[in-house]
């Protein structure tokens, strides 16, 4: 009537079922003619091979020409695979299939496959959102919408993927789920590279029970290269009699940036959260990923990083607020990570006044924990709306004062930390070090302790490796005055198999020394992730905001991305880019990436393994055609991509190949109980050897007297020799100065026996045993 440009069609109280497609909303094979209207309230979607399909449509507003929302809105649906399906010919993958569309809904909606249904993929989905935006929500039951209480939950029942959210080099759209249930699926959520995600107020019952896809692992959500994302009050339970397998609440991989996980609950979990690969922004391990507030009971392991090469932000909570996480009673591990090339170990803080709070020794590894007297009140952010809805310009306004004052206090600690690292210069620091000899070895050695503990890597492994100018006790010395740098695993592991290895004990001393000696640097570093922090979760609102409007505003969208900075944040500008097929300016920020974040090694591997689907993505735009018409080679080039190591482009090109190709990617894992992978137990005699103490007595048995040769620790000036007899009473004490010496002992009055000899100096202990024999 003049209304629409496009097909509209409104179902009430109505059933479709049986159809090959059940709502089609474009003409089939004519790319050109997208873009159906379809609203759907109280209605059922019965044994269709697919409900609803909407593809390659961007819905343009009329007057500012921006992209406004697709228009599929489905409220109170079901949507339903029963044993009764019998569509020989016409396999079932997934109900609904978003392709390219931004903003269809579904409000307090089921979605159903039952178990054992002939001719269903074993790849199957509820939702597969392909470089989509959507939501999927509860819905008020009640009047009232503000402040709802009482809710129907969406729900998501026996697939494979509940939500299979993937994506490719071209969209930055997202998605949310709010209030609804993921019940025997294998997968409650699948993420691949999706960006600025929120899922909230959600229930996962993990086990599935069907047969024709049993699996030995299944996650509530897991995550692959994504960031900017929100998950909080979620909660995750085994079910019961689910088949014994690995479950896994929240997995998360190669994030990249600065996030966290937030006030969740993890009930039966094999893990409660598990993560892998490089979960921090590149060279900064202090911005990372951060567990905060969550509720762990009867889990394996409450929080577990696995792999070599992997990690998340090296302090989880800080000296002014804890963590805020409750851990399992029963579990075997508290906070397990790995001791691994390329892992860097972590502080961890707690509420030392809240008992559930509190780490178990015996469950941690690699961590080092902290009690502090400061707790986390974890306030709930989202309340008990229906919908999570835009931002004001106010609000907007406010953080972005927020984001800046943060900005700029951010800017003046990192110049601080500038100054203060390797004295000012790292390359200067370098050349004294490299060009030193025997004779400048104290004066060097003052110089790199009064820089200490601002020593970089760099600069340590230098001194190291200069063992013709220091002997192993000062280089020794030196490392331990830097315990900071010392907690990643690649210098420990340098120090073990460099050209002369420092000794195994030094180095056992060593990892000791990084957990447990905190200096300024720890809290400056601190600081510094407290107010980048502050900054991200302001720019992560106003983005996530923007994705999410009705209205997507590229101009404002690309300045908060400019202002979040970061290697992710450009990614998502490129894709953005791409989307508005400005590839000329997407091409160029990209060839830029490698210099303006310094990329190299494995980082640099795995941005050229991106880039190349970028120019792959360019080069069918060129063409003309998408990912579904690729060449025979450009598949086989595509599926090498999906198998190997390179975590994004892998994601991405699985999600391609999945999506266009109907092909199938297990993420299952395999973890050996790492009960042994524990720190050895050091003596204080190993820690005064370290620092090169060292007492030895001649004769011995002694008769009338006895000759002590000494060495006093590096860093000490005096100490004392006491001798006692066997029930510990002293009978001598002898005062020692200078570096190194001998002192005699005159044992003539004193009856044959056993006596025992301490030797101490400041804090370092040495003892042993001589005998007097007339």
């Amino acid at each position: 009537q003049g209304i629409y440009q496009q097909g509209y069609l409104e179902l009430n109280n109505s059933t479709v079922s049986n159809a090959e497609v059940a709502v089609d909303l474009w003409k089939p094979k004519d790319y050109t003619k997208t873009g159906g209207i379809v609203k759907a309230t109280g209605s059922h979607f019965i044994n269709n091979a697919n409900a609803v399909h909407a593809l390659r449509y961007k819905n343009t507003h009329p007057i500012n020409g921006m992209e406004t929302n697709y228009i599929a809105q489905f409220n109170n649906c079901d949507f339903l695979i029963t044993s009764a399906y019998f569509a020989a010919n016409k396999t079932f993958y997934k109900h609904i299939d978003l392709d390219h569309v931004k903003g269809p809904s579904f409000s307090g909606c089921d979605f159903t496959l039952a178990p054992n249904v002939n001719n269903v993929s074993t790849w199957n989905q509820a939702i597969a959102s392909y470089s989509s935006g959507f939501s999927l929500t509860g819905r008020c039951a009640s009047p009232i919408i503000a402040n709802c209480t009482n809710f129907q939950f969406s729900h998501i029942n026996g697939f494979r993927w509940g939500v299979n959210a993937s994506i490719d080099p071209e969209i930055v759209n997202t998605y949310t789920v709010n209030r609804t249930i993921f019940e025997n699926n294998v997968y409650g959520i699948l993420n691949d590279v999706v960006k600025s995600q929120k899922v909230i107020n959600s229930k996962f019952y993990l086990g599935n029970a069907n047969a024709q896809y049993s699996t030995d692992c299944n996650f509530g959500i897991y995550m692959n290269s994504s960031n900017g994302f929100t998950i909080e009050n979620n909660e995750f339970y085994k079910m019961t009699g689910a088949p014994v397998a690995n479950y896994t609440g929240i997995f998360t991989a190669n994030t990249n940036a600065m996030d966290d996980i937030y006030r969740n609950t993890f009930n039966g979990m094999s893990f409660g959260n598990l993560a892998t690969k490089q979960n921090w922004k590149e060279g900064w391990e202090n911005e990372g990923l951060e567990y905060l507030c969550n509720e762990n009971l009867n889990n394996w392991a409450d929080f577990y990083i696995y792999s070599d090469h992997s990690g998340i932000q090296n302090q989880q909570g800080g000296y002014t607020v804890a963590a805020g996480n409750k851990f399992s009673s029963t579990a075997t591990w508290h906070f397990y990570n790995t001791i691994a090339e390329g892992n860097h170990e972590i502080g961890y803080y707690y509420n030392q006044n809240a008992p559930l709070e509190i780490p178990a020794v015996s469950k941690v590894n690699y961590v080092t924990i902290h009690g502090i007297d400061y707790c986390n009140t974890c306030p709930d952010h989202f309340g008990n709306n229906v919908n999570v809805t835009a931002l004001t310009t106010a609000e907007i306004d406010a953080l972005a004062t927020t984001h800046d004052n943060a900005k700029a206090q951010l800017q003046e600690l990192d110049m601080l930390y500038n100054q203060l690292t390797d004295g000012g210069s790292t390359p200067i620091k370098l050349t004294e070090i490299q060009a030193a000899n025997e004779t400048q070895m104290w004066s060097l050695r003052s110089t790199l302790l009064a820089n200490s503990p601002y020593l970089s890597d760099t600069v340590l492994r230098q001194v190291a490796s200069r063992t013709d100018v220091f002997p192993d006790a000062i280089i020794f010395e030196i490392l331990a005055a830097n315990p900071e740098a010392l907690r990643n695993r690649n210098l420990i592991i340098y120090l073990a198999e460099k050209t002369n290895p420092l000794p195994v004990y030094m180095i056992d001393i060593l990892e000791q020394v990084a957990g447990q000696n905190t200096t300024y640097k720890t809290i400056l570093l601190q600081q510094i992730s407290q107010y980048a922090r502050e900054a991200n979760r302001a720019a992560n609102k106003v983005i996530d905001s923007y994705l999410n409007d009705t209205i997507l505003n590229v101009a404002s969208l690309n300045t908060w991305l400019i202002k979040k900075g970061g290697i992710e944040a450009d990614k998502q500008r490129i894709a953005l880019m791409v989307a508005n097929n400005d590839y000329t300016g997407a091409m160029a920020l990209a060839e830029d990436l490698p210099v303006t974040y310094s990329l190299s090694h494995e980082a640099l591997d795995n941005y050229t393994s991106w880039f190349d689907l970028l120019s792959l993505q360019k080069t069918l735009h060129d063409s003309n055609r998408d990912w579904s018409q690729l060449t025979e080679s450009e598949r086989l080039y595509l599926e090498n991509v999906a198998n190997s190591y390179f975590p994004e482009a892998a994601a991405i090109a699985q999600g391609i190949l999945s999506y266009n190709y109907n092909t199938g990617f297990d993420h299952c894992f395999e973890i050996e109980d790492p009960g042994a992978l524990k720190h050895k137990a050091i003596t204080p005699q190993d820690m005064a050897k370290a620092y090169g103490m060292t007492i030895e007595v001649n004769p011995n048995p002694a008769s009338e007297w006895a000759e002590f040769s000494y060495t006093l620790p590096v860093n000490e000036k005096a100490g004392e020799i006491v001798i006692s007899d066997i029930q510990g009473k002293k009978v001598c004490s002898i005062s020692v100065s200078e570096g190194r010496g001998k002192k005699i002992w005159d044992s003539r009055a004193y009856r044959s026996g056993t006596f025992i000899y301490t030797f101490q100096s400041g804090k370092y202990i040495l003892n042993g045993k001589i005998i007097v024999s007339k």
